[in-house]
């Protein structure tokens, strides 16, 4: 085989896969935010989303959190926007805040939400493993927009917390 037949069988297989990548789009779990709605700074580092309800830690805790009850347990003793009433979110809340960016990436609204990492983000959600039982909680992950489980050992995973009430 010559040059000239390894450098054309190398251009159709590039072109195969990025046909493929086409045909096929990866997809991701986490739900995009919807253009239409409302979100709103409430000051005092909060963030208000009409569409859920819900009002957000604007910053994200200052340093990883050691495991998942370190996360829990810094939610449950926020004091914030003169609220004391702050938690992790669950698993579709904090979805609700992925934003899909071409090509392919996933974020936040850093208008909105400032220092935040692209990484892994503890919620509430318990996920018992049936063989051990062991307990493990999801978490959503702000590069790609993927959740997925870990075991509450797991270190340096990133905590944002919320409130249930509305702007009060």
């Amino acid at each position: 085989m010559n040059i000239k037949n390894i450098l054309t069988s190398i251009f159709v297989m590039v072109i195969i896969v990025i046909v493929l990548m086409l045909v096929f789009p990866q997809e991701k779990t986490g739900n995009v935010t919807d253009e239409n709605l409302k979100i709103k700074d409430c000051g005092e580092g909060t963030v208000f989303y009409e569409g859920e309800n819900l009002c957000w830690q604007k910053s994200a805790k200052p340093e990883p959190a050691a495991n998942w009850q370190d996360a829990n347990d810094y939610c449950a003793n926020l004091e914030l926007g003169k609220n004391q009433d702050w938690r992790l979110p669950e698993i579709d809340e904090l979805k609700s805040l992925v934003v899909a960016v071409p090509p392919e990436q996933v974020t936040i609204d850093t208008d909105f939400f400032t220092d935040t990492q692209t990484d892994y983000y503890w919620t509430a959600t318990e996920y018992v493993t049936p063989a051990t039982k062991t307990a493990t909680h999801w978490y959503v992950y702000f590069k790609t927009g993927y959740d997925g489980i870990a075991p509450d050992f797991k270190e340096n995973y990133e905590a944002r917390c919320v409130r249930d009430n509305l702007l009060v």
